[in-house]
């Protein structure tokens, strides 16, 4: 309404959320007779506090694509306000949205000509970036092998790929399990033969531009598929057997080496500055995924010209980092990258280490503020307990799966 402040937003506000004057009411929401037993009390605002809010018994049930658009609106709403005071609120009110949701697509997938539909895959894709991007709870899980399910069944990827009101969302749902399993020990990795299987197929399909939400380039995301490939085996294998692994891991090493950001940027129309910073933030940070995670399964060794190359790319990644978030225009897409380099930060003397820990904390808590996302506090929290336990081991830092994917938006963005 005209004259009326929007409070808690930034410069965007949701799409599908209309303000009103204080004490105007154009519908009412029919509240169960009984409340529910799983209410908690709201001090804090955090996932954690509020993640036993779910529909009271009395609820009827929304249909489905209501619940889908209202609920996701509400979630918009949630993160641009989520330091403002009258934001509870909102914050119960969606994840009153995520239960009906949730409920709405169980009924669905019970009915046996539906549960492969395009609604329902879309429906469980959209639940799995909100618990990945609001940092909710490890269900994300869940839902990512339901989706891997129902896609199986409506024959793979490559099926659906002619779907363009699907390709957003699936090319989330892709980067969404392929980064979850970087941040994952060797030891619970999930649906790593199925990208393999399907990774020449994805790679032919949109390797033409580039994955437009998060601004990996294809060929080091390819990389990364491949690593989770000999991480997950590595875990599996007998000792006797890592050696063929570690040719496999010197091959993939060689590769990440020789990408080229100044020629991928080449290839686009504009903003060729920014798209050659973004590549060598993600060459600089796979690199380093690539030897920590396989040094931490004996895969590759702990030798001297390896321990360089990771202090040489991570100083390279902090400095690359201080310009990437301090541009509006890269600074949504440095999570991952982020959660890299404070890895990474274990292994320097305690000058370095010490300062680049606290620059890792700050940009954590600022992307956090930036993108209305709990996920970068999580991924602080993380390292932090990393940081104290003594361990150097990558796999030591992940005590359960965890997804840091950038800000997620279905937006195509320019190429």
């Amino acid at each position: 309404m005209t004259g009326i402040a929007c409070p808690g937003y930034n410069e965007v506000e949701p799409s599908r959320l209309k303000w009103l004057a204080p004490g105007r009411v154009v519908s009412r929401t029919r509240r169960p007779k009984q409340p529910s037993s799983d209410t908690a009390t709201h001090g804090d605002m955090s996932p954690e506090s509020v993640n036993g809010l779910t529909p009271g018994a009395g609820c009827v049930a929304v249909p489905l694509f209501e619940s889908q658009k209202e609920g996701f609106a509400l979630f918009q709403a949630v993160e641009y306000s989520r330091h403002n005071p009258q934001s509870k609120g909102l914050i119960e009110s969606f994840f009153r949205y995520r239960g009906l949701a949730i409920r709405s697509l169980s009924e669905e997938i019970n009915i046996e000509d539906r549960r492969t539909s395009d609604v329902i895959i879309a429906g469980i894709i959209t639940l799995l970036l909100l618990d990945v991007q609001h940092g909710a709870s490890p269900s994300w899980r869940c839902h990512l092998e339901g989706v891997q399910r129902l896609i199986t069944l409506r024959g793979g990827a490559l099926a659906l790929a002619p779907l363009k009101h699907l390709e957003s969302l699936l090319l989330c749902f892709v980067f969404v399990a392929v980064i979850g399993n970087t941040t994952s020990s060797a030891s619970n990795l999930a649906m790593t033969g199925f990208h393999i299987e399907q990774l020449e197929d994805i790679i032919e399909q949109y390797g033409t531009g580039v994955f437009l939400f998060q601004m990996c380039p294809p060929t080091l995301f390819a990389e990364i598929i491949r690593i989770n490939r000999v991480r997950m085996q590595g875990a599996e294998y007998e000792s006797a057997k890592v050696e063929g692994l570690s040719q496999e891991a010197d091959k993939i090493l060689s590769r990440i080496c020789a990408f080229s950001a100044q020629q991928w940027a080449a290839s686009k129309p504009s903003s060729k500055q920014d798209w050659e910073l973004l590549g060598n933030v993600y060459q600089a940070a796979v690199t380093l995924y690539c030897i920590l995670s396989l040094q931490s399964l004996s895969i590759l060794p702990l030798e001297t010209s390896l321990r360089v190359q990771c202090a040489t790319q991570g100083k390279l990644l902090w400095g690359l980092l201080n310009q990437a978030l301090s541009s509006p225009r890269t600074r949504n897409f440095m999570l991952w990258p982020l959660v890299l380099l404070g890895v990474e930060t274990i292994n320097y003397n305690e000058a370095i280490d010490e300062t680049m820990r606290s620059f890792v904390e700050e940009q954590l808590s600022d992307l956090s503020s930036y993108t209305g996302s709990y996920a970068p506090l999580v991924a602080r929290d993380v390292l932090g307990r990393f940081w104290a336990s003594g361990e150097t081991r990558w796999d030591a830092c992940f005590d359960r799966p965890y997804s840091y994917p950038n800000a997620l938006t279905t937006k195509k963005m320019a190429r």
